[in-house]
C-alpha cells in the first residue's frame, strides 16, 4: 500500500529549526529502510513537507509518530492512503503494482517441497534419485547428512552426491558445513571418521530445536551418553522431583538464544527476488516484536516463500547443532543424526 504523509509545521520557523538536524536523521533511516520513497518540502517551503512511504496503514502511522517534530508539538500529519493500481514501468518493481503494459517475469518456482526436504534421511530409499533431478545448494546440511550415512553403511553409488554436497557445501559455508564436508571428504577416502570428537547417537533436529527455542523456554541439555536433547521444562519437572533418574553431572546445557534466529530472518530476507517482498520484510524486523510479524508476513505469503524460509531455517539450525556439538567435543553418529 502506498501512503502520501501531509506534513503542516504548527510552529515557527526558528522552534522547528532547532529540530531540524533530528528530524532529517528520522527521514535518513526510514529511507534506508526502504519505508520512505521520497520527501521533499513543500512550495512556499515555510508550509511543511510531504513524504511518500509504503508499507501497513498502522506501521505508516506509528512511524509518523516517531518524528521529533511531532513528538515535540512542532507539526502536525495527515496521511492518505491508496492502493496503487496501473503505474510507470519503472516504478512497478519498487511499487509491487502492475502497469499498463505489464511485462513482468516471476521467479522460477522454489524447487522443494518441505515434505520433501524432511525425507531426506539416513536410510531413505531412492536418495540418490531424489538428489540427483534437483539443486543440492538449499538442503546441502540435510542431503550431506544422509548421505554420509549412506557412504559409511557401504554404498559407493552415492559417491557422486556426496561430491556434489561438498562443493556446495564449502561454498556456502553456513556454521557447521565445513564439518559436514570435511566428514564426507574423509568417507569418499574411505577413512575413519574424525578422532578427536567422540560420536554421539544424537537427532541433530531436536539439538537444533532446543538452541532455537528462545530464552523464554528456558535451557535444556543434552545427554551426550544417550544422546537425549532433554528440555527446559522436563529438567525443571525432574529436579522438582528430586529424582535420581537423571546423571546431573555429565548433561550439557544446551543454550538458547534469539540471536541467530534473528540472523536467520535477516539473512532470508536478502535471498528475496521479490523486491516488494523483501522491502516489507525488512521493515518488519525493526523494532519490538520482529519476530511476530516476520512469521506473520512470510506464513501470509504462503506456497514458495514458506517452503523456502523454513528449509533455509532449517538448514541453518541443523549446521549449528553440528557446530555446537563440535565445540563440545562431539559429533552426530551418522546412523542417527537425523532419524
Amino acid at each position: 500500500m502506498l501512503h502520501v504523509l501531509i506534513l503542516r509545521y504548527t510552529a515557527d520557523a526558528e522552534a522547528v529549526a532547532s529540530h531540524l538536524p533530528d528530524h532529517i536523521g528520522y527521514l535518513d533511516k526510514h529511507h534506508s529502510r526502504g519505508l520512505f520513497l521520497l520527501s521533499g518540502r513543500t512550495l512556499p517551503a515555510e508550509s511543511g513537507e510531504v513524504i511518500l512511504a509504503r508499507g501497513e496503514r498502522d506501521e505508516i502511522e506509528a512511524v509518523a509518530g516517531q518524528d521529533p517534530l511531532f513528538r515535540h508539538g512542532l507539526c502536525a500529519y495527515e496521511i492518505l492512503s491508496a492502493d496503487p493500481g496501473l503505474s510507470h514501468p519503472d516504478l512497478s518493481t519498487l511499487l509491487g503494482s502492475p502497469t499498463a503494459s505489464s511485462n513482468t517475469v516471476s521467479a522460477p518456482p522454489f524447487p522443494w517441497a518441505v515434505q520433501e526436504y524432511r525425507g531426506l534421511r539416513p536410510g531413505a530409499t531412492g536418495l540418490d534419485t531424489v538428489l540427483s533431478g534437483k539443486p543440492v545448494g538449499v538442503v546441502a546440511h540435510r542431503a550431506g547428512t544422509a548421505v554420509l550415512a549412506a557412504l559409511r553403511a557401504g554404498q559407493p553409488e552415492a559417491a557422486d552426491t556426496a561430491r556434489r554436497c561438498v562443493r556446495e557445501l564449502r561454498e556456502r559455508d553456513w556454521p557447521g558445513d565445513g564439518l559436514l564436508a570435511d566428514a564426507l571428504d574423509r568417507a569418499l577416502e574411505d577413512e575413519a571418521a574424525d578422532t578427536e570428537l567422540a560420536p554421539v547417537p544424537v537427532d541433530l533436529e531436536d539439538l537444533a530445536d532446543a538452541a532455537g527455542s528462545g530464552p523464554a523456554e528456558g535451557e535444556g541439555a543434552l545427554d551426550p551418553v544417550t544422546g537425549e536433547v532433554l528440555p527446559a521444562a522436563f529438567l525443571e519437572f525432574d529436579a522438582l522431583q528430586d529424582g535420581d533418574e537423571l546423571d546431573w553431572d555429565r548433561l550439557i546445557t544446551v543454550e538458547s538464544d534469539s540471536t541467530d534466529a534473528y540472523r536467520d530472518m535477516a539473512d532470508f530476507t536478502e535471498t528475496v527476488a521479490d523486491v516488494d517482498l523483501r522491502g516489507r520484510l525488512r521493515q518488519r524486523l525493526d523494532g519490538r516484536g520482529a519476530f511476530r510479524r516476520f512469521k506473520n508476513t512470510v506464513h501470509g505469503e504462503g506456497g514458495d516463500t514458506l517452503s523456502s524460509w523454513t528449509i533455509f531455517s532449517e538448514e541453518r539450525g541443523l549446521g549449528r547443532a553440528r557446530q555446537w556439538l563440535a565445540d563440545h567435543g562431539y559429533r552426530p553418529d551418522e546412523r542417527t543424526a537425523l532419524r
